[in-house]
Parts: structure tokens; C-alpha cells; sequence
């Protein structure tokens, strides 16, 4: 789509393209209230919107006049919450993102926020290719959406102004290739998890994941297979790994599961399910030398009822592993330039060793079912000892009576 393009304030004639635009299938999917709009509610919601001040409503049509879509701006408190939705003959071409970046400018707003689905991967393209951040997700009408924000530094002294419509821009041609381009860019990806650890369950699903995406990708159990690469995983390694071996790939990637820098080191959410945490801080950060401490990517959690076993708590660490290394990859390599420099006082958990797994025979099995939720049956067993002689314990749910 190479015409020019322009993007003005809403007016009542906007009205019946609105309406069906926002009643279409897709659009209808991917919004936070999925069911269908009916015409005489939708009179009164566009007539209020229009004339309401905390929402600017822009709408964007091709210079023959054609709309092509819609995006709004809602104040919530300091931040301005975004709404778009685009015509389906333009979507995936990059034209949302063009969009999208010349309002915001246009707005004069500072602040942005979007709430975008789970399964939305275009959406949350778009605004990562933005340089918004993925800062952690919300619950909204009973579902999980990813909160991104985005804030433009303050503008120097002397800096124009932006309008708030009639903004005309041409550059949908070359700029909007580049970015499809980037979007689809190959990656050669290396992903190293020990021999040992509970993720080899989930890296072969995160391998297929970035495979269908066009990406190379090479499974690996030691840091000697190491190969050059754009970006490098590190899931549940074992190993240390020197900078010899860093600098085979342009970006080390590692997921861990605490507040950094609170929480480095071994283990982190089984030291805090044993602390009785059932929010699990979840980071992607760079690797550097010293240990767990280079720069943060994205930040999400995990949230536990205090019943989970390890086997469960796993998944939904596996889970959110790869949908956070998918985020990453997607957004790869400008997410790399809104990484943040880790602050706070550091803190260190030691490495969990067999006798952790020690069990009080003077307190109750309630007093310490959290260290039961976090042993291993196979490798590392809850035990106790009594009279001298050590038993073991396992512990499964009974999933049969129910």
C-alpha cells in the first residue's frame, strides 16, 4: 500500500465505519469485551465518545478518502490507554505500526499503555516494534492481558508541538517493508539447557515454536556446542559460562525466576514457594560475567494457590519460558535497546542440595507442605529421619478422587 495516508480526529460521518469495523469477526476476538455491538448502542457510545475529554479518537483513510481504520486514546488516571483496529486489507503489512507512531505523535500525550491478549502475537509486535515494554499483565473481565507501555522522553526546550489531526505522511512504502522485513527476520539460535533439568521437557516445544517462525535452531546440553548465533538461550544451565563462550552469540539470553537483583543464584522459586511467595517474579535478562546480573528484557510472572506440586509449578514456569523467549525473538533486535539496568540491593539464594529435603518429624505435615511442594521424587526425595534410619517420602495428588 504505497498511497498516501491520513489521519485526522473522528467526525460524526465516521460513525458506520467505525461501526462495522468494530463489529468484524477478528476485531471482535481480540477485544477486551468480545460481543457483538448493536447499532442504537453504538450511536450513543460514538456520539458520547466524540464529545468526551478524556479520549482523543482519530481515524485514518488513504488520500482517495477510503478509511482504513480507527485508534483511540482513553485517559486512565496519568496514562492514555490505546486502542486500533485496522481494516483486514491492510493488516500484517506494517501499516498498523505507521499508524500507531504518527498519532502518538500527533497526540501530544506523553504516556501510553495498551492491554493486548495472550494469543494477540501481532498486536504485541506492533508495540514492541514501538519500543513499548512489556511491563506485566492485568486481569480484565476474568482474562490475562499483557500491560505494554511506552513514554517519550521529555521533548528539549524549543521542540514543536505536534497537531492533533489532519496529519498527512507518505512513508508507508520503503519504512513499512523494513518492517515487515525485520518482523520476519531469520534468526540462528542456539538453546542450552543441562542434561539433568526439569526443562528439557519444555525446550524441544520452544525449538518447534521458533522453527515455525523461520528460525535455525540447535538444541544443546553443554556449552562446548556452543555455535555462532544472533541469540543464545540458557534454560535451567548448570554450567558456568565464561566469556569465551558469551561471545560466540551477539545476545545471551537467560530466564530466572525472581525480583532481580533480589534472588540470584540457585533455585529461585523453590526457595520462594518455600517462603510461602505465590506470585513468582519471572525475568529475561542478558548474561554477563557476573552472575545473574546483566540487563532486563522483560519482566512477567507466575501465580501459584498454594497447592501446586513440583511437577505443576513446573509447567507454569516451562510455560511462561517459552512465551517469554517467543516475545523476545519477536521483538528482536529492538528489544534489545529498551533493556533496563537491574537496581536495588542484590540478594543471593544458595544451591538446594539433597538434605534440604530433610522433613521435621516434631512439626505437622501442614507446617511443611510447601517444602513438600518443591521436592523431586526421583532425584531429590522429602525424607526424615527417626531412631537413627532415614525414610523416604513421596508425594503425588490423588487425582482419582475427585
Amino acid at each position: 500500500m504505497a498511497e498516501d495516508l491520513m489521519i485526522r480526529l473522528a467526525e460524526p460521518r465516521d460513525m458506520k465505519n467505525v461501526f462495522e469495523l468494530s463489529n468484524e469477526d477478528t476485531v471482535r476476538a481480540v477485544s477486551i469485551h468480545p460481543e457483538k455491538i448493536e447499532w442504537e448502542k453504538h450511536i450513543k457510545w460514538f456520539e458520547s465518545t466524540l464529545k468526551n475529554p478524556d479520549i482523543l479518537f482519530y481515524v485514518a483513510e488513504t488520500a482517495d478518502g477510503d478509511f482504513i481504520g480507527q485508534l483511540r486514546f482513553a485517559r486512565e488516571n496519568d496514562d492514555w490507554i490505546v486502542s486500533i483496529s485496522l481494516v483486514k486489507e491492510i493488516r500484517r503489512r506494517g501499516i498498523g505500526q505507521l499508524i500507531l507512531k504518527q498519532t502518538m505523535q500527533m497526540s501530544g500525550l506523553r504516556t501510553f499503555t495498551a492491554y493486548v491478549g495472550k494469543r494477540n502475537l501481532p498486536a504485541q509486535k506492533m508495540f514492541l516494534s514501538l519500543d513499548y515494554r512489556c511491563t506485566g499483565t492485568k486481569e480484565i473481565n476474568q482474562k490475562t492481558y499483557d500491560v505494554f507501555e511506552y513514554t517519550f522522553d521529555p521533548a528539549p526546550s524549543g521542540a514543536p508541538s505536534f497537531p492533533r489531526g489532519g496529519e498527512k505522511f507518505n512513508d508507508t512504502g520503503s519504512d513499512a517493508v523494513e518492517t515487515a522485513q525485520n518482523m520476519v527476520r531469520s534468526l540462528k539460535i542456539n538453546i542450552l539447557t543441562s542434561k539433568s533439568s526439569w526443562m528439557n521437557l519444555f525446550d524441544k516445544t520452544l525449538k518447534t515454536e521458533l522453527e515455525n517462525r523461520g528460525h535455525t535452531v540447535k538444541l544443546i546440553s553443554s556449552k562446548t556446542e556452543l555455535e555462532k548465533a544472533d541469540i543464545s538461550f540458557f534454560l535451567s544451565c548448570f554450567e558456568i559460562v565464561g566469556p569465551e563462550y558469551l561471545k560466540k552469540s551477539d545476545h545471551n539470553i537467560v530466564v530466572h525466576e525472581s525480583d532481580l537483583p533480589r534472588g540470584k543464584g540457585w533455585s529461585p522459586a523453590s526457595w520462594q514457594i518455600l517462603e510461602g511467595k505465590n506470585v513468582i517474579p519471572v525475568m529475561l535478562f542478558e548474561a554477563v560475567e557476573a552472575v545473574d546480573a546483566g540487563r532486563i528484557y522483560l519482566k512477567d510472572n507466575i501465580r501459584l494457590n498454594g497447592s501446586e506440586l513440583i511437577d505443576e509449578w513446573h509447567r507454569l514456569l516451562g510455560n511462561k519460558t517459552i512465551e517469554m523467549c517467543l516475545k523476545f525473538t519477536d521483538g528482536y533486535p529492538g528489544i534489545v535497546e529498551r533493556g533496563q539496568e537491574q537496581r536495588g540491593e542484590e540478594s543471593f539464594y544458595p544451591r538446594r542440595r539433597p538434605k534440604d529435603s530433610e522433613l521435621d518429624i516434631n512439626k505437622t505435615v501442614s507446617e511443611q507442605f510447601n517444602l513438600l511442594r518443591i521436592v523431586d521424587n526421583e532425584q531429590y526425595p522429602a525424607f526424615f529421619v527417626k531412631d537413627g534410619k532415614k525414610y523416604l517420602l513421596k508425594i503425588y495428588e490423588d487425582r482419582n478422587d475427585e
